[in-house]
Parts: structure tokens; sequence; C-alpha cells
């Protein structure tokens, strides 16, 4: 049980303070006593009615003495664990690297029933460095919001300071950081200055929007030649960090990010007798994949982008572009095209159409003149009325 009282303090200057005392009854058998001071004696009696509900209810944590950085190494340890689908390796290396990075610097030694939303939103993000991307600031605050909300969910603090009254502000993604997306003259630029299989690869990427990870994942067993159908299965990943089991192998071929990531993806006629020419030429490589090295084993994403895609760029002459801008191109130009936008969400493996639209919805068209008159000729027929 609780119990609290209200004592009122008026100072030197008239001024009146509202002292809230409330004792608790910790595990242990032992008692706590919590100390409040407000401005306001309607704040005050909020506080002492809230913290006596949640006691009554049984819904009160006690502030835990953990500092951020013990907490982050148990976090680091348990979360993987109870996620609702296995976490792969190179997320948790991720996080890891955020972790090590930024938050242990900032928060280590501080108690994480001692973070506030303020702490975040000024202290912390003022001192992150300048040249940090308002996408990589996003990134970081991201996993924080994430190991507070586990906190919460482990009895280690009360309530998310992300989720106070005064929110913390995630930076808004310009539409440059969401990606940039190629013109079609630009796509055919990229095409031409493209030698041996480097043309077949990202044709790949650009007419299926696929992921690089599912681009070099991709086995021929998956390509429907007779539905003109790819299915999106399996992704392939290099080992990188001390979170993947170690064997003779330096990749592992791991299940897309998302159940919506699973999908069959449309292919055109261009695409599809591109792909038949490569098979030909290729032969049947023993990993069964469709793009391959010298060796007949799977391709390094980032030695081919360093090695053959950069130099495809700069030939075409297009500045700054990323592998992940391909799949961009393909999105943006299908919503040119007048695509649906729950068919392009399909195609491209997003688990929400909200992520689309986030991402894409400056390409839809404000005004559609020729949809209106479609809307009509359902009703009165193709022949318009005279004016």
């Amino acid at each position: 049980m609780a119990r609290g009282s209200i004592t009122t303090r008026e100072l030197k200057n008239g001024e009146k303070r509202y002292y809230v005392a409330l004792w608790i009854e910790i595990p242990g058998g032992k008692r706590k006593q919590i100390w409040r001071t407000f401005h306001r004696k309607r704040d005050a009696d909020a506080f002492l009615d809230a913290k006596s509900k949640e006691v009554r209810d049984g819904e009160y944590v006690h502030p835990s003495k953990i500092t951020f950085e013990e907490f982050g190494k148990e976090w680091l340890e348990k979360y993987p664990k109870l996620t609702s689908s296995p976490m792969k390796p190179s997320t948790l290396q991720g996080y890891h690297s955020l972790i090590k990075a930024h938050l242990i610097p900032f928060f280590g030694p501080m108690r994480i029933s001692q973070i506030r939303s303020s702490t975040i939103d000024n202290d912390f993000r003022s001192q992150l460095p300048s040249h940090l991307s308002g996408k990589s600031v996003r990134n970081i605050l991201m996993v924080l919001r994430r190991m507070l909300e586990s906190a919460v969910e482990w009895d280690y603090i009360p309530a998310n300071p992300f989720h106070a009254r005064k929110r913390v502000r995630l930076p808004a993604l310009s539409r440059d950081q969401k990606g940039r997306a190629l013109s079609p003259e630009e796509v055919k630029r990229l095409l031409d200055a493209c030698m041996d299989d480097t043309y077949v690869i990202l044709a790949t990427a650009v007419f299926t929007g696929m992921r690089r990870a599912e681009v070099f994942g991709l086995p021929w067993e998956y390509v429907d030649f007779e539905k003109n159908q790819i299915c999106v299965k399996q992704t392939l990943f290099w080992k990188n960090g001390k979170y993947w089991n170690q064997d003779e192998r330096g990749y592992v071929f791991v299940t897309p990010k998302s159940k919506a990531s699973v999908r069959k993806i449309d292919m055109g006629p261009h695409l599809r007798r591109i792909l038949l020419e490569h098979r030909m030429r290729q032969g049947n490589p023993q990993s069964g994949l469709v793009f391959v090295n010298n060796e007949g084993g799977p391709i390094d994403p980032k030695n081919f982008a360093k090695r053959q895609f950069l130099c495809a760029v700069r030939a075409a002459g297009l500045g700054k572009v990323r592998f992940h801008d391909l799949r961009h191109t393909f999105g943006s130009l299908k919503l040119e095209q007048g695509a649906n936008i729950k068919y392009v969400q399909i195609q491209m493996g997003h688990s929400d159409v909200r992520i689309t639209l986030n991402v894409y919805s400056h390409l839809l068209k404000e005004t559609n003149p020729e949809a209106a008159a479609k809307t009509e000729e359902l009703v009165f027929g193709a022949t318009a009325p005279s004016c």
C-alpha cells in the first residue's frame, strides 16, 4: 500500500511550493519514501493520485539502480532471444556498433531511471558528431527508444522517456535521404555504360526493385520463365563481426527481412530475354545462383559495388548513386506510369503501404482527368455528353 501527503510551504518571495511525500512498500518488506516538489497544487494532487493508483493496481515500478552500460550489455544478450522472429546477426552487429559508438559514451554511467526526454532531446543530441546525417541520428535514437521500451517491459523503469508529454523528436528524412530515383534516360545511360554481367545485374535491380541482398542471393530455381515471375525467398549476407557463427564459408543465406519481403515480382519481356541469354552463357554454376563470381560462388556485394557498380555510374556521368537507388528507381517509375500504390507496395515487399506512401507520395498525381473520364465511361459509356 501507499500513503502520501502534500505539504505547502511559502518562500520568502511569497511564492508557494507543494511537497509530495509518498511512502511505498518495495520488495524485501522495506518501505521507501518518494519526494517531489511542484509549483502548482493541482500538479501535486495529480502526481499523488497517479502514484497511489499505480500502487493499488500493482503497476508501480520502483526505479532501478542499473546503469545504462550494464543494461546495454544485458539488452544485447537478451533482446535477440525475445523477438518474434530470429534476429539476423548483421542486425545485432549494427545494434552493437551504435550502442558502443554513440550511446555508451554519453549514457554509460547514468542510471536508466535518470534518463528524461529532455536529456535525450537536448543534451544527448547536441553532442552527437555534426557530420552525422539526419538518417544516422534517427537510427541511433530508434535503437535507444527500443532499448528503453525493453527497460519498461522488464520493470526497470516505469515509462519510456520517448513517450513522455514532451516527446523526443526524431529527425525527418529529406527526399535525398529517402533515396534518389533515376530518370528513364539516366537508367539507359547507366545500362549502356555496363560491361559483362554488370548489365544483367543492374537491369535486374532496376526492373524488379529487389534489394541488393535479394539480387545476389537469387537462385535460378526461383526464376519462373513460364509465369514471368521472380520469387524472393532468400537473401545473401556476408559474415561480418563477432555475431556470426564462424564456419568455412564467408557468407550465409537467410530469410528476407520481413514476411512481406517474401514475394513474387512480375518480370517484363526485356528482363526475361536478357536473363535467358545470361543463363545460356553461364551454364550450371555449382551454387545455383543467378549471379556468380569467377569461381562460380556468390558475389560479394561490397566488392561488386566498388569494382563494377561505381565504375558504371562514373562512366555514365550520373554523380552520386547508390545501389539501393536502383530500388527507388523501380518504385518511382512504376508510380509515374500510374501503377496502383498497393501493387507497388507488394512488388517492393514493403510491410505496410504507409512505407510506400512515405517514400513515394511526392510522385502521386494530384490531378488525373484521364482517371475521372474512365470512371464516367463506366456509367455513361464511351461517348461523352455534348455541352
